[in-house]
């Protein structure tokens, strides 16, 4: 088993970073990061948690997590009928759902009816 940094990986959990994040970062497998998590004996639990909408670094992104909480969960467009709205694609959508910690509800449920 490969060592990681102890100070690093804690740092990188601390900030958030999600196992995906993490195996880029180090370029290593998700198992690699779990038994160095035991290794060093982190608790996952302490790590900060990203905060709907929150997660952005600069205006852009945070108008971007407004306005897709606001369509996805005020609206209740489905991610397929804002793809349209925005002319992006639909793997962008649920990547930027999953990024700005936006909670995706199942698949399939249907909320609302448009004439779209």
């Amino acid at each position: 088993m490969r060592l990681l940094p102890e100070n690093e990986l804690r740092q990188k959990l601390q900030e958030g970073y999600r196992m995906q994040d993490l195996t880029k970062h180090f370029r290593c497998s998700t198992n690699t990061i779990q038994v160095n998590i035991e290794h060093y004996q982190i608790s996952r639990n302490n790590a900060k948690k990203r905060k709907c909408l929150l997660a952005s670094k600069n205006d852009w992104t945070k108008k971007m997590a407004h306005v897709l909480y606001h369509l996805y969960w005020v609206e209740l467009l489905s991610t397929t009928q804002i793809t349209k709205k925005l002319g992006t694609t639909h793997p962008t959508i649920l990547n930027w759902l999953h990024r700005f910690n936006i909670p995706v509800r199942k698949v399939g449920t249907k909320l609302k009816q448009t004439s779209d």
